[in-house]
């Protein structure tokens, strides 16, 4: 029994929804069904009844998860513990930023403003999906997050957030496409190109973060006339988008910061929609130090 086989049966068991579990893991459907039926065969016990659309637990399964996610709750909770440094003495100050961001200068000069007022602060940055963002604020193993704006409604009571900027969309395609950076495209220029490249989007699950999922930005604000929806290619992870942009896969709907733009591959082209993106940093005010507070008042700075 894996992490990975772990994670998905307590999801599909909390939700009984194998559709709904894989979208908030951010994963395919098909890949949550493959974990579960291999930690049944595993188990050598089938954890599920599924009957008439209706998915329940098995008695073996129910007992599972009431053995499993008290202990695997617990289990994370001291990983993050044990990775924010906040044991003994020693203090690091732990920053998250979205996967598909290319990290703001705003940012790092704060990080230099604190590390030189705080050398015995040790500043760690690393990279990670919204659902990860989200429970690192939660808990406290996250003081800070950069990515875009986390919707409140989903987001802890004491969630706090400074708008670094507001980002216009872009279309991002294959450097190929005979289109100007410099000129907007037009409502024919995207379909023209949506029938030639699928759409790549993460699993519809990870954009709760957003106001809406990209499918749902172009669908709504360009005035799509086709019969049929452009054709989509989910996949599981974020970071997969700018090389399967830059190999002429598909097209993605982006900000100009994310990481996709910086692919020699790749043109980033101007759309107009109506919707902006509101890049910036989160923290969760009742987890804040001194540090948290001094990192908001340079970012503001910087601004």
């Amino acid at each position: 029994m894996n992490d990975n086989q772990i994670k998905c049966f307590l999801e599909a068991a909390t939700c009984l929804n194998f559709t709904t579990a894989a979208r908030r893991l951010y994963i395919t459907q098909p890949t949550l069904s493959r974990q579960i039926q291999n930690l049944e065969a595993e188990l050598n016990a089938k954890l599920f009844d599924r009957v008439n659309n209706t998915t329940k637990l098995t008695a073996e399964g129910q007992a599972l998860f009431e053995g499993l996610e008290p202990i695997y709750k617990d289990m994370n909770k001291l990983i993050r513990k044990v990775k924010s440094g906040k044991i003994g003495e020693q203090y690091f100050f732990n920053i998250g930023i979205a996967q598909e961001l290319v990290p703001d200068s705003a940012l790092s000069n704060a990080v230099k403003k604190l590390q030189k007022k705080y050398p015995n602060v040790t500043v760690n940055i690393d990279a990670y999906d919204y659902r990860e963002l989200r429970e690192g604020l939660t808990d406290g193993s996250l003081d800070m997050v950069q990515a875009v704006i986390l919707n409140k409604k989903k987001m802890i009571p004491d969630f706090e957030a400074v708008i670094i900027s507001k980002e216009e969309p872009y279309l991002a395609v294959p450097k190929e496409e005979n289109y100007s950076e410099s000129e907007m495209l037009t409502i024919e220029n995207i379909e023209s190109i949506l029938e030639k490249y699928p759409l790549i989007c993460v699993e519809p699950g990870n954009y709760d973060s957003y106001e809406t999922d990209p499918l749902g930005v172009l669908m709504d604000n360009i005035g799509w006339r086709r019969s049929e929806p452009p054709e989509v290619r989910y996949v599981d992870v974020q970071n997969t988008i700018p090389y399967l942009v830059s190999a002429g896969l598909g097209v993605a709907l982006v900000h100009y910061h994310s990481y996709v733009s910086v692919m020699k591959d790749v043109k980033m082209l101007p759309i107009s929609l109506g919707h902006t993106y509101d890049i910036g940093i989160s923290y969760n005010r009742s987890k804040s130090n001194l540090y948290v507070e001094e990192f908001v008042r340079y970012i503001k700075e910087e601004l």
